[in-house]
């Protein structure tokens, strides 16, 4: 009996491995600690303000990653998980991808003297660096629709991977903004190399035309892009573990308000304080208190990130 317990675990862990389920928990670990890594060495040998444009590029990777490209992954997935030979994507994918990279770009391009310290190229990264992204999503949804999840897992982590390791080699030889720029852009260009829309076969059976028909993946997209939108607006908006008391002074006009103010800001995993680019808070005309480290603690014009 005791045997027979003893090879419970040893038997799931044997499978985890043999399909790739562990390959992208560790692939998921090397992706975290490798942007981690970006941002520190970025923030550490450019310092906050030569930083700053690759900062807000992150945070707006970060967001259009979760919000628009994410879904789009999953829904490779689902189409694939329920019919394998539906590879590619609908009309309304790229709509919506390439509508994104738009609003994105032309953003980047309105704010370019006010958060990207006037370096005009960062509104051509943006653009790559959305469409690149949006590659490896839908790369990575290839992948994972097939069943290969050890490709998926070190695809992930290889992408981390060369991101830093081209911040590495442009900090030895010359840091720049730049140079960071183009490790987000060229690191996810590696899960090419794992052959990602070369169909395989897989265990299951392919649906006949009559169950392809009734299959409706619509309004799929629209409810995992709401839904992503929705818990990213949670917490820009209102983290739980922070939030701002303003204590309005004698002489301050209802009127009076500052829109924009430098805080942390968060991309695959966290930036490095310091390295932040200006997001948006409301000062109304006197002190702001952060409530994040207890009632009394004032925590100057920041915001505490959960």
């Amino acid at each position: 009996m005791t045997s027979s317990k003893g090879q419970q675990p040893q038997a799931r862990y044997a499978y985890l491995r043999s399909d790739g389920t562990a390959y992208i928990v560790v692939g998921s670990l090397v992706a975290g600690i490798g942007a981690y890594a970006f941002q520190l060495l970025g923030g550490r040998t450019l310092g906050a303000e030569d930083f700053s444009p690759v900062s807000v590029l992150l945070t707006i990777h970060f967001l259009t990653f979760i919000v628009i490209m994410l879904p789009i992954e999953q829904l490779v997935v689902r189409r694939l998980t329920i019919d394998r030979s539906r590879s590619g994507l609908p009309a309304r994918a790229y709509w919506l991808a390439g509508s994104t990279m738009a609003v994105a770009t032309l953003l980047a391009f309105l704010g370019a003297d006010h958060y990207l310290n006037g370096d005009r190229r960062f509104v051509v990264f943006t653009a790559l660096t959305i469409g690149v992204h949006f590659l490896f999503a839908v790369a990575r949804g290839h992948l994972a629709g097939w069943r290969r999840f050890r490709a998926y897992g070190m695809s992930s982590g290889s992408a981390s991977l060369v991101r830093l390791i081209v911040a590495a080699g442009v900090t030895l030889v010359r840091p720049s903004a730049t140079g960071f720029a183009l490790g987000l852009i060229l690191g996810p260009l590696v899960v090419l190399a794992w052959r990602p829309f070369r169909r395989v076969e897989v265990d299951r059976e392919e649906l006949d035309e009559d169950a392809k028909n009734t299959l409706d993946d619509r309004g799929l997209l629209t409810g995992l892009v709401l839904a992503a939108a929705s818990s990213q607006a949670l917490l820009l908006v209102g983290p739980p573990s922070g939030c701002w008391v303003v204590r309005p002074s004698k002489s301050a006009s209802p009127s009076r308000h500052s829109l924009w103010d430098e805080h942390p800001s968060r991309s695959d995993t966290t930036f490095w304080p310091g390295s932040s680019p200006r997001l948006p808070k409301w000062q109304h005309g006197g002190n702001v208190r952060s409530c994040g480290h207890g009632p009394e603690a004032w925590d100057g014009p920041r915001q505490v990130w959960p």
